[in-house]
């Protein structure tokens, strides 16, 4: 499985910040800052609402692999130690918020995985208000993991 993200079905105000990103280069890929240097904000604005009107993924990973922790994690948090839970920004179904959040259902494992420890080590740092950052750097890579087992079990199901 290879490090890419699913875009199908991504809120369009979270992919629209992402292209931004790139271009000013707040998120550092060389591949993504050539592909989207001479675009226009309405090009991007065209990408992202289009990938918005496609289908999540589908669930990549069996819903009984995933683990007891990662569901209370994605839908309780962690109080004890200050991490809210997944769901109060990605929404309870991992779909994502209305305004720059991202669709977590269906991600690949690799990519979201990949993503929290880009963060969780000062890696990646475009999150606005230092919050993923913050979250990343609480989970132990095993809760990533399972995370990620977890969003990838939620894809849009077969019909």
């Amino acid at each position: 499985e290879e490090d890419i993200p699913y875009l199908a079905g991504q809120v369009p105000h979270a992919t629209f910040k992402q292209l931004v990103d790139y271009q000013d280069k707040k998120r550092d890929n060389r591949s993504m800052f050539k592909k989207v240097r001479k675009l226009s904000k309405q090009d991007f604005a065209d990408l992202s609402a289009f990938y918005a009107t496609q289908a999540l993924p589908l669930a990549s990973v069996d819903p009984s692999k995933v683990t007891k922790q990662a569901v209370r994690m994605a839908n309780r948090g962690a109080g004890d130690r200050f991490i809210p839970p997944c769901a109060g920004c990605h929404g309870l179904d991992g779909e994502g918020s209305i305004v720059d959040v991202p669709a977590l259902a269906g991600q690949s494992p690799t990519y979201f995985i990949t993503t929290m420890m880009e963060y969780k080590e000062g890696e990646r740092t475009n999150d606005i208000y230092s919050r993923m950052r913050f979250i990343a750097g609480e989970l132990s890579e095993q809760e990533i993991k399972e995370l990620a087992d977890y969003y990838a079990s939620i894809g849009t199901k077969e019909e």
